[in-house]
């Protein structure tokens, strides 16, 4: 089972329309999830240079990555995410997600959403993609990063400098691309190892991002910034993916049955139970 915590009318919404959005890795609520595994990978590539023998290309090299990565993540990589917990009736997650214990937690079938979830990925040619337990193993990152980055430096070396100027500098560049999507692809799969409470499980989309993709939509954030996201269809093919519903502990138990009943009939879901959380409230 993976869980959703989500305010009253994010959970009204989802079981109505039967969508799950897959939003842009760089306009998450806190994107300094992500950069924790992107900025090991730079910290990693300056260890590595400082550790080699520290030829005037590698140095070049890497400046020229550190130049890029200023451009912006999203420059090189798109990413779109959906993100569930293993923890079920999580206090954490209530108060950081479930609208501070006054929400609800929509509690899936792991194995039928991951059903749910090829079967729009393929409709749509979005094939580039998968779900997966976040990792919070730091050693492990350092580890891949580690490979990546000596890989690079391996081209770099092998580069001829004799070769034509434009033509190095291309293949520089190409080389450098290469290696910053590595470290922002396995950067999504990885969090910081405090966070490893959350259990976080994962969907995620990837695009190239010149790609005109379908079904690509657009909505506004808190900011007022255009935000992407891809509306994933679970209800049409798997409605039974859905097998819980929980009230937050902030909410009264008769009110919360009240309004989960009445979502469920208007989305005619059946069969779905309704579950009150055991915390007692701890805010009002």
């Amino acid at each position: 089972m993976i869980h959703h915590y989500a305010r009253p009318d994010g959970m009204k919404k989802i079981t109505k329309f039967g969508t799950l959005w897959l939003s842009d890795y760089t306009r998450l609520v806190d994107t300094s999830e992500i950069a924790y595994g992107f900025n090991i990978g730079m910290e990693v590539l300056r260890q590595e240079y400082e550790e080699s023998a520290k030829t005037s290309r590698l140095r070049r090299f890497v400046d020229y990555a550190a130049l890029i990565a200023r451009e912006g993540l999203g420059t090189y990589f798109r990413g779109y995410i959906l993100s569930f917990s293993t923890r079920e009736d999580n206090l954490d997650h209530w108060r950081e997600f479930g609208h501070r214990e006054r929400g609800y937690c929509l509690s899936f079938d792991g194995p039928t959403l991951d059903k749910a979830f090829v079967e729009f990925a393929g409709s749509d040619g979005l094939a580039s993609g998968g779900s997966f337990e976040v990792l919070y193993d730091e050693a492990r990152l350092r580890h891949l990063m580690r490979q990546y980055v000596l890989n690079a430096f391996a081209e770099v070396i092998f580069l001829n400098e004799s070769v034509e100027r434009n033509a190095c500098k291309e293949a520089f560049r190409e080389v450098t691309v290469n290696l910053l999507y590595a470290l922002i692809y396995t950067a999504l799969f990885f969090k910081y190892p405090g966070y490893e409470t959350e259990g976080e499980y994962r969907y995620l989309l990837a695009t190239h991002p010149r790609d005109n993709v379908t079904g690509l939509q657009k909505r506004l954030g808190k900011n007022n910034e255009e935000i992407g996201y891809f509306a994933m269809d679970w209800k049409t093919s798997y409605s039974d993916a859905l097998r819980e519903i929980w009230i937050g502990p902030a909410v009264a138990e008769d009110y919360g049955q009240e309004v989960v009943r009445k979502a469920l009939a208007r989305a005619r879901l059946p069969g779905v139970t309704i579950r009150k959380s055991r915390f007692p409230p701890t805010r009002r």
